[in-house]
Order: structure tokens, then sequence, then C-alpha cells
């Protein structure tokens, strides 16, 4: 994973559903029919139906998304919109607002604009967060990332993790390391009993 020393970023974590609403476009990056799934690709799509919110659009456009898998997400140009697999756990790659990085006030160097992610990159993340122990318990079933490049040829970076009941929203960080550890300790702390946004 691609790091530097120091971390620049602000951190949320909260409600999924309020965290999604602010943050990211769920809509799929093409469409699958209903009646074009088996019932137990149909299944898996209430992984995510359930989540309510923007995904209720899938159902009422009958429009689902397809599933990468680990070799079509490594030649993939844009994976957002696509269903990926993390850990042996469907997750949806959800779309980041395109201005994100304007909210970037304290960088020491002007942001130029958005680099496009691909599949390989994106791979790359995923498997990092499937071996995080932190995360082995918990349901992830959101992801998004984005990176911006800056005058001085420098990157930010931007990351959602999303689980029924939290939403971890890091942005205008450098350090992706620490970044990706630190979203995945707010969602594991979320899983212990008597946790905020922890389930009964």
């Amino acid at each position: 994973m691609r790091g530097t020393p120091w971390l620049l970023a602000m951190l949320v974590v909260g409600w999924a559903g309020a965290a999604r609403a602010e943050v990211v476009n769920v809509m799929p990056a093409s469409c699958l029919r209903r009646d074009a799934l088996d019932f137990g690709e149909y299944q898996r799509r209430w992984r995510f139906l359930s989540l309510g919110g923007g995904y209720r659009v899938w159902a009422d456009k009958d429009c689902y998304p397809p599933r990468l898998d680990d070799a079509a997400l490594a030649k993939s140009e844009r994976p957002i919109g696509y269903i990926v697999g993390v850990g042996g756990r469907d997750v949806f790659v959800v779309d980041f607002d395109p201005l994100w990085f304007t909210h970037c006030k304290k960088t020491a160097a002007p942001v130029m604009g958005s680099l496009p992610v691909n599949g390989e990159t994106l791979l790359a993340l995923v498997q990092h967060l499937a071996s995080l122990p932190e995360l082995a318990s918990v349901d992830l079933r959101e992801i998004g990332f984005a990176e911006a490049a800056m005058r001085d040829k420098r990157v930010l970076f931007a990351l959602y993790l999303g689980t029924p009941d939290r939403a971890a929203y890091l942005e205008c960080f450098e350090d992706l390391d620490a970044a990706v550890v630190r979203a995945a300790q707010e969602l594991a702390r979320g899983r212990a009993p008597g946790a905020p946004g922890a389930r009964p």
C-alpha cells in the first residue's frame, strides 16, 4: 500500500444511512434486469437492497449491478458501480462527489484535480482490506476510493467503508495505510456489545 509518513485527514463515522446520503452515490455502472439473474444471484443483491436509501432505486428501476471477480476487476478501467469481493463478502463500489477534493483546504500544495481509479488499484486495496484482522468480523458492504493530484506531484486520497450500521469516511489524507487501519478500527469498534451503531 502506498503512503507517506503523515496523515492529513478528516474522519467522519456515523450511522450508515446518513453517511451514504451525504457523500456517496450507489447507482450501478450498468444494469442487469431481474429476469437476467438466477435466484441465487438475486438473493445476493438483497445484501444491498436491505440497506434501504438509494439502494431502493435498484428495485424501482429494475437495475442491478454486475459482479466482477478479481480477474475482471483487475482489467476494469472504472470499477465504480460494480460488486466486488472483499474477504469472501460481496461489497458494492460506491461513487464519490466528483469534487470531493475541494474540501481539502489545509493541504501543503494546491489540489489539481481527481485521478482515475482503475480496477487494478481497487483490487490491491480490497486485498489489503481482506488481510486486516480488524475487518475480519466486520460485515463490510460498501467501499469507495478516490485519488486527487496535488501540484507538487503528491496524491490525496478519500476512502469510504460502510456496514449495515455504520460508515467511515476519510478525505484529504496522504498516508493510505494509516487511514485504512483507522477506518477499519472505527468500524470494528462499532461491533462491540453496547457500542454505538452495534447491532443488538
